[in-house]
């Protein structure tokens, strides 16, 4: 339900920007035939029933998705408006209120949005209660109507001229309506049944029910009723005289007493915004032919700009796009691509660009630091981080391209990292030494579709007897994830279901088991000795003095440490 509720969000945050486009609209195309207004809300019911969209480099708007469905999932919660200073602005303040505790596993989202999703459903039931409600008080009041002709009714009841009804509709008329005015609503009414009104407000309160968290669309769905209303006026006085459309104007003021009834039934149709429609009705004027083709024209502009989504980006979890720098004018690098190799450890693809006269010597060395705040801080090496310096030649106005192997790093988090490397530069006799960096970002865990997309065989296992999470390690501190069925009666370590694992991130593979109805008793954390992999883990590492009980004991901390690694504990 959590993830319905945030798609529904998505879908009203995406056409919040239409209803904002149609307001201005409005204003600029007073002149234009009215039921180009109408045709305007259209499309916002199209953006609000329909979860799917065309992309289009046209499309403005901002983001197709505001809230990500991983939301809950996020170790620092935050949303992409697609405008920048708004989420500079809402983005901390997220941040700040639901980011977990260090000593807590859960994001308080997990909590809020399942509660918000439960008052969503109960708003949308208490609007649909009371349509039911409204609708059963108007039929009890025109329970003596009185068949007049066709489907028009006489009521004592009726003190305002009405539609009811989808499927059948029926007018219903008061007693006291004199024929000139008779004559000019049920005119009005049939225009309504004509061009199927009786259908979109019903509609459009449904929607409105649906997205009522939302305060524009609450102002959408008024003035939608008061559109439709401009709208039928105008195909009825359009073959009028001006007297009649005096005495038309006449009859929309009789009409306006008391009015309450029909305009708390969503169902029914009664006559609103009177003031603006006499004035209306007045002052019309048909519409010159350009001012209709302009109207059109506004109408497949905005269909193109609000009813597409923007085009999506590659959805990686590691771009290694961002600043460049060097110490020595002409040498830099920049980094190609990042991979992952056989055993899940990153692999930087690296140029190396000498646009001086001089030659260039690099080796294997590099490091890895991570941005906090405005300072750089080192990763966690070990010692068998350092490699010794393996000289490469780069002559003058030359690149070459380089692969280093990212090992004995812990580069899982998200954020902003640089990859610097250090080389020299052959002057004289001397070779003096310099540096230089690449950024590169590691974002959040990537969508649920693009795990999906990437990563199917971790989806739509058979969990009724459980799941088995193995973790494995290619270096101190790089740890991958795989997922398997549960074997009751474990699995051999060499077993090929096992050799086929493909590793994935602690933060992936925690988005991945809240897809399964599983709990923790059912998860079970094995950790695993990659044949691939020469380092041994802690648990197990036998060191003098130590027997099986103390192995078991360091067993279950690295177990528990894993638990805590997938926020499950």
């Amino acid at each position: 339900m959590s993830e319905v509720f945030i798609r529904v969000i998505n879908m009203s945050i995406s056409a919040s920007y239409i209803v904002l486009a149609v307001l201005l609209l409005r204003l600029l195309l007073k002149k234009a035939p009215k039921w180009i207004a109408v045709l305007l809300w259209g499309m916002v019911a199209v953006r609000l029933i329909c979860p799917f969209t065309m992309e289009s480099v046209l499309s403005l708007i901002p983001s197709a998705e505001t809230v990500s469905p991983d939301i809950m999932m996020d170790r620092t919660p935050e949303i992409n408006t697609g405008i920048p200073i708004i989420n500079q602005v809402i983005n901390p303040v997220i941040g700040g209120s639901f980011t977990p505790d260090p000593g807590t596993s859960a994001n308080p989202l997990q909590l809020w949005i399942p509660t918000f999703a439960v008052i969503w459903i109960i708003g949308m039931e208490a609007l649909l209660i009371y349509t039911v409600i409204s609708y059963a008080k108007v039929k009890r009041k025109i329970g003596t109507a009185v068949l007049l002709r066709d489907n028009i009714y006489q009521s004592e009841n009726v003190v305002s001229p009405f539609v009811l009804g989808i499927v059948k509709p029926k007018i219903y008329l008061p007693f006291n309506m004199n024929e000139k005015d008779m004559e000019h609503v049920v005119a009005h009414e049939k225009a309504h049944i004509r061009r199927k009104d009786h259908w979109w407000k019903p509609l459009g309160f449904l929607l409105l029910a649906l997205h009522w968290f939302n305060p524009l669309m609450w102002l959408g769905y008024v003035i939608l009723c008061r559109d439709i209303e401009l709208a039928c006026d105008e195909k009825v006085i359009g073959e009028l005289d001006h007297d009649a459309r005096a005495d038309y104007s006449q009859a929309l003021l009789t009409c306006s007493v008391n009015r309450r009834m029909i305009a708390a039934c969503p169902l029914a149709f009664g006559e609103i915004g009177v003031k603006a429609r006499v004035k209306s009705v007045l002052n019309y004027k048909k519409p010159a032919f350009w001012i209709i083709i302009a109207a059109v024209v506004a109408c497949v502009v905005v269909a193109v700009c609000f009813l597409t989504n923007p085009p999506q980006k590659e959805d990686d979890s590691m771009s290694p796009h961002g600043e460049i720098y060097t110490d020595y004018e002409g040498v830099y690098i920049t980094i190609e691509s990042i991979d992952k190799d056989e055993g899940g450890q990153m692999v930087f693809n690296v140029v190396w660009h000498n646009e001086t006269d001089k030659e260039v010597t690099y080796g294997e060395m590099f490091t890895i630091e991570y941005q906090v705040g405005e300072e750089w801080m080192d990763t966690d090496f070990d010692e068998e981080g350092y490699f010794t310096t393996i000289g490469y030649w780069l002559r003058k106005n030359e690149t070459a391209s380089k692969s280093y192997h990212a090992e004995h790093l812990d580069i899982s988090k998200s954020g902003t990292y640089r990859f610097v490397v250090p080389f020299s530069v052959k002057k004289g006799c001397k070779y003096p030494s310099y540096k230089a960096w690449a950024e590169f970002k590691i974002g959040p865990v990537p969508s649920m579709g693009f795990l999906r997309e990437q990563h199917p065989e971790y989806f739509g296992l058979d969990a009724s007897d459980g799941l088995d999470v193995y973790v494995w390690q290619m270096a101190k501190n790089s740890y991958s994830f795989g997922l398997l069925p549960h074997a009751k009666q474990g699995r051999d370590w060499t077993a090929h279901e096992l050799l086929n694992l493909r590793g994935i991130r602690a933060e992936e593979m925690s988005a991945i088991l809240s897809t399964y109805r599983v709990n923790e008793n059912d998860i079970f954390i094995i950790p695993w000795q990659n044949p691939l992999s020469s380092y041994l883990g802690e648990w197990q590492i036998v060191r003098e003095g130590e027997d099986a009980k103390d192995l078991d004991a360091k067993r279950q901390a690295y177990v528990e440490y894993v638990w805590r690694m997938l926020s499950l504990r």
